[in-house]
C-alpha cells in the first residue's frame, strides 16, 4: 500500500507537465504564466513534508499518508475545473501539501513494519515507485489527453488516489 501511495505521488506530480501544452493552447497564454503554479506546488510540498511529520507523530504514519493521498487527489480533481492560472496555482499548492506529505509517511511505514533483514529492500522498493509513477503518468497522459483533454487528465488522475 505504501508503494502504491508513492506511485500515485509520482503520477500526480507529473500531470501538470503533460497538461501544460494543452492548457497554454486553449487559454492562449505563455509558458511563463505558469511560473506561479510551479512555485506554489513546490512551496506546498515543502510545507507538506514538514507538516506530515508532525501529523504522523500525533495520528500515525498510516493516517498521515492516507490524508495526504486523499488531499492531493481531491486537489488534482479540482484542477480540472480551474478557470485560470491563479486557481491552478492555489490548487497546486494544496496538492503540493498532500504530495509533500505522502512521501515521508509512505517510506516510513515499510521501515516500521518490515523485519530488519528485509527493511532496506522494502524501503528501496517503495521509493523506486515514485519514478515508476512518473513513468506511468506519461503513458496515462498519452492515452487520456487525446480522448478527454487536459481537464479529463486531472479528473481521472485525481480520482485514482482518491479511490485508493
Amino acid at each position: 500500500m505504501a508503494a502504491t501511495a508513492t506511485a500515485a505521488d509520482g503520477l500526480d506530480g507529473q500531470l501538470i507537465g503533460f497538461a501544460l501544452p494543452s492548457i497554454i493552447q486553449e487559454w492562449g497564454i505563455t509558458h511563463s504564466a505558469f511560473a506561479p503554479a510551479v512555485a506554489t506546488d513546490l512551496l506546498g510540498r515543502a510545507i507538506g513534508s514538514a507538516g506530515a511529520g508532525l501529523f504522523a507523530d500525533r495520528f500515525g504514519c498510516r493516517m498521515a499518508t492516507i490524508g495526504s493521498v486523499f488531499l492531493f487527489g481531491i486537489a488534482t480533481c479540482a484542477i480540472g475545473f480551474a478557470p485560470d492560472v491563479a486557481t491552478i496555482s492555489i490548487l497546486r499548492f494544496v496538492a503540493g501539501l498532500g504530495l509533500g506529505g505522502s512521501l515521508p509517511g509512505s517510506t516510513t511505514m515499510p521501515a516500521e513494519f518490515t523485519p530488519a533483514r528485509l527493511r532496506t529492500l522494502a524501503v528501496t522498493a517503495t521509493i523506486v515507485c515514485y519514478p515508476l509513477g512518473g513513468l506511468f503518468a506519461g503513458l496515462f497522459a498519452s492515452a487520456v489527453l487525446p480522448m478527454y483533454g487536459w481537464r479529463g487528465l486531472f479528473w481521472i488522475g485525481g480520482l485514482v488516489p482518491v479511490a485508493y
